[in-house]
């Protein structure tokens, strides 16, 4: 099948305990794809500040054990949908450093900026103060394992990171091991995602991997006595017609500044 050829995968995750489905993945070169997935870990949800009265009602609730998502990606751009909730990236020049949340609840949307950055850089978004405290660091040598996801190959990092505050998380990234562009959308989703939720800026520049599909992502946050486990599994995928509409904001929305107490993007 031609890679631009007007089909689409789609890839389906969610949140929760979950048991992983084995799927071929012989169909990867494609123009898009959507990826099924489920949210898996911890049982007991970690607390979300909520906002204030009068500040904004969260436009979803914080991911459950079993709660699905989807994830559309393609030449064109990548989307995420969970809920009430959709963030978008562009792969167009104009809009290559942005990302659009919308909440589909109340129609509106906001954009920010990429500060996704490469390891080593810092982040124009943050100051050299917040760099020293916030900006986490692996304090474990990265281990690099090759496994199978049905038919595909993967490759697997594994490595502990933390902060000046002590902020500590174990890291488990999977992804397919055969590169294709196309599909990058997926994995910068998941950097975002992380990067967006986490304070500093998280730790995605330190994960290696550029391409591949996300198989895999877990972040375990050390506590006393114990662990709070959040991972988003593979379940599924399949390739459908590709709709470049699926990378615009949808006529009528309403643009308003970034919360992300209101708008949380997981």
């Amino acid at each position: 099948m031609d890679a631009r050829g007007g089909s689409s995968i789609s890839i389906l995750f969610g949140v929760g305990f979950i048991v992983t489905s084995i799927v071929s993945m012989n169909e990867l070169v494609v123009a898009h794809m959507r990826l099924e997935m489920t949210v898996a870990g911890d049982d007991i949800v970690m607390p979300v500040r909520q906002g204030a009265k009068g500040e904004c009602e969260p436009c979803q609730e914080p991911p459950r054990p079993g709660d699905p998502f989807t994830i559309l990606t393609g030449p064109g751009g990548a989307r995420r949908d969970r809920n009430a909730v959709s963030v978008i990236i562009r792969a167009d020049r104009k809009n290559r450093k942005k990302a659009f949340i919308l909440c589909h609840r109340n129609r509106q949307y906001s954009d920010v900026t990429h500060f996704l950055k490469a390891a080593g850089g810092r982040s124009r978004e943050r100051s050299r103060v917040d760099d020293d405290l916030l900006q986490f660091k692996l304090i474990a040598p990265a281990a690099m394992e090759r496994g199978r996801f049905g038919e595909e190959p993967t490759e697997t990092i594994r490595t502990t990171v933390r902060n000046a505050l002590r902020a500590e998380y174990r890291v488990t990234v999977t992804v397919t091991a055969k590169a294709n562009p196309d599909d990058a959308g997926a994995l910068e989703l998941a950097k975002l995602f992380n990067a967006l939720s986490k304070p500093g800026g998280g730790w995605a520049e330190l994960i290696p991997f550029e391409h591949g599909l996300p198989v895999l992502w877990e972040e375990a946050q050390k506590q006393p006595q114990t662990e709070f486990i959040y991972r988003e599994e593979l379940v599924s995928h399949r390739t459908e017609k590709a709709d470049q509409g699926n990378f615009e904001v949808p006529k009528g929305y309403t643009k308003v500044p970034y919360d992300q107490r209101c708008m949380p993007v997981r």
